[in-house]
């Protein structure tokens, strides 16, 4: 398997040209942020990617361009320093459409190929029934593949059991999962049933972060990792060492997750847009005649202009 590393994984956006194409050279320019945010990896392709509205040849396409981009900026690192880069793309209800996703994500360089936990017919099968289904779509894919499992709140979540953690110790390819259970208690049992498989768990939840890193989480992988993912790099790095400021920090993070709220990810893309320089079209494909409101536009502006006092404070270049 490939080595996955732990810490902070924004769940990144899809930036679009002016004609609505994908914006391949803000995908580069977005992970150069991310990467100079210190962030540990990227979750490439997933429902804050919009992937339930792109092409396959689009997911592929911001895989391959996100991987090459990270291994580039690594490169040009002296420090040895690597970004991971896990994706998913794994959208359809057909067996063999799911095999063609994953092996496209697969070929355009993921360092996990991610499934989502619902894609099994019917959603709610048995987790025996889940278990052979994702077998069969596994038993297509290269025998090097690195696996992660997503919990996609989309169309329907499927949160994952012990009797499937079971599975996924015992089939011995899994690496990453991307916990959305937003449960404190049920995440610390999970993390307790992984422990010792060397499959690392993320929470997607803001709001816990710091109580289920202490548990032992590998780290996070959320939305709000587009607002202020260097404020998640800080909490990652320094919860041990400071852990005073830490708890300080989880509260800011806490509050500011009020901006999740306001047309996300509209509101992310107008923030990247006009304060970061990044993408031409502050555009989604699931409401592709919104628009962000003036009311929006104020308090997420108001929460980057905060973001950057609270990175001053910490001491965050």
């Amino acid at each position: 398997m490939k080595h996955i590393n732990s810490g902070v994984y924004p769940t990144m956006i899809t930036p679009y040209n002016k004609d609505g194409s994908v914006d391949l050279g803000g995908a580069e320019a977005l992970t150069e942020w991310y990467w100079n945010k210190g962030c540990h990896g990227i979750f490439a392709v997933c429902m804050s990617s919009e992937m339930f509205r792109l092409t396959l040849e689009e997911r592929s396409a911001l895989t391959r361009v996100v991987k090459n981009k990270a291994d580039a900026l690594a490169a040009k690192d002296k420090s040895g320093r690597t970004m991971s880069i896990v994706a998913s793309g794994h959208i359809s209800d057909n067996r063999e459409d799911q095999i063609r996703e994953l092996n496209a994500i697969y070929d355009a360089g993921a360092d996990s190929v991610v499934l989502i936990t619902n894609r099994t017919n019917p959603i709610q099968c048995s987790d025996e029934e889940w278990i052979a289904q994702t077998e069969s779509v596994i038993a297509e894919l290269p025998d090097d593949v690195t696996l992660g499992f997503y919990e996609c709140p989309i169309p329907q979540k499927r949160l994952i059991s012990d009797r499937m953690m079971d599975w996924m110790k015992d089939f011995g390819k899994v690496s990453f999962i991307k916990d959305t259970c937003c449960d404190e208690k049920l995440i610390a049992h999970r993390l307790e049933y992984l422990k010792g498989s060397g499959i690392k768990l993320f929470n997607a939840n803001a709001q816990t972060v710091l109580p289920t890193l202490k548990n032992g989480a590998a780290g996070f992988s959320g939305v709000m990792g587009n607002f202020n993912p260097e404020i998640f790099v800080w909490l990652y790095e320094n919860f041990e060492k400071d852990p005073a400021r830490a708890e300080m920090v989880q509260n800011y993070l806490c509050a500011s997750c009020a901006v999740e709220y306001m047309q996300y990810p509209l509101c992310v893309k107008h923030l990247m847009k006009e304060k970061e320089g990044i993408g031409e079209l502050i555009r989604s494909r699931m409401s592709p005649d919104s628009e962000i409101s003036e009311y929006n536009k104020y308090c997420v502006e108001r929460c980057y202009d905060l973001n950057k006092e609270v990175a001053k404070a910490l001491g965050i270049q």
